[in-house]
């Protein structure tokens, strides 16, 4: 599994154990949306979109989601990594 994958896994699993209101969790599920996409063929394509997404989201989830924090910091230096 290359690491992209492996880490956007992992985000999704924070995701998914997460609990928040439900402006923050429609937030939540557009990014596991574009997950998706950089799954799928050509997904490469969605990594920006994903990069950018996840930087404007940090900002809305503080210190009691830490863990989500954590692994949406990960998925980002892993998707500069990759050059995005």
């Amino acid at each position: 599994m290359d690491k992209t994958k492996e880490a956007c896994d992992n985000l999704v699993n924070q995701i998914d154990q997460t609990e928040c209101d439900p402006e923050k969790q429609e937030k939540l599920e557009e990014i596991k949306k574009t997950i998706d996409l950089t799954n799928g063929e050509d997904g490469h394509k969605h990594h920006k979109s994903l990069k950018e997404q996840l930087e404007a989201a940090m900002l809305h989830f503080d210190a009691g989601h830490h863990e989500l924090v954590t692994s949406m910091q990960q998925t980002i230096n892993t998707l500069s990594v990759g050059g995005v």
